[in-house]
């Protein structure tokens, strides 16, 4: 049996969820490596140092920012956009963001997304992520990259991480609707079982 690799959009570094499995009972030895969406996100910001950032996402998140040596303004002064999802999930939607995105627009801030998915189910409910306001920003004609699953960055972390031999070997990934994961067979990833999918859209 070849390395299993725990993979996540959690906008947040692995070293800081990793706790949560603990929580859910996941045993160390079960998984070789974890990599988040976080992981990658901070990859791509180390990048833009001392730059300055608009971050739009809760509080929970400032751990992604810790040690990187941005600084940090609104979106009338900001270099470029940060977005781990909305800054209030149980509330906010994308519409709520419009006006701020237009003034982003007009000095042509390009956006960092942290988590490209655009729901999450959280007990009966389904709250906005990152990935449905960045969707709204590339709508409005703003520049978008993502830094999670499936995407080139994220991929990048994970060869990066985990340097083995069997990474080179094509298989077969269980196909799940509204995801985009069959993108990661391009890349010759090991099969993974990734969580369901979010059972009905946003109203």
């Amino acid at each position: 049996v070849g390395p299993v690799v725990l993979i996540s959009n959690a906008p947040r570094p692995s070293s800081d969820v990793v706790p949560q499995l603990h929580e859910l009972g996941v045993p160390d030895r079960a998984w070789s490596a974890f990599v988040s969406s976080g992981d990658a996100t901070r990859a791509l910001l180390s990048a833009r140092a001392p730059q300055s950032a608009w971050t739009i996402g809760p509080d929970r998140d400032a751990i992604l920012y810790e040690g990187l040596g941005l600084s940090f303004a609104g979106p009338e002064a900001a270099d470029f956009i940060s977005c781990t999802g909305p800054f209030d999930d149980e509330v906010d939607t994308p519409e709520d963001y419009r006006a701020r995105f237009e003034q982003a627009l007009e000095r042509g801030l390009d956006m960092i997304c942290a988590n490209p998915d655009k729901v999450v189910q959280r007990g009966g409910k389904l709250i906005y992520c990152g990935g449905a306001l960045a969707d709204l920003y590339a709508e409005m004609g703003g520049t978008v990259l993502m830094a999670g699953k499936p995407h080139a960055p994220m991929c990048a972390v994970l060869i990066f991480r985990v340097s083995t031999p069997s990474l080179s070997r094509r298989v077969s990934m269980r196909p799940i609707r509204s995801t985009g994961l069959a993108r990661w067979m391009l890349a010759e990833l090991p099969s993974f079982w990734p969580h369901r999918a979010c059972p009905r859209p946003m109203p």
